[in-house]
């Protein structure tokens, strides 16, 4: 669960912050 959990982090903030950028 915790080996999914720092998989999964990373990715979805990249694209948080990518999704961010292209909406502003």
């Amino acid at each position: 669960m915790k080996q999914m959990f720092e998989l999964f982090f990373p990715f979805f903030f990249f694209w948080g912050r990518i999704y961010c950028l292209c909406f502003f």
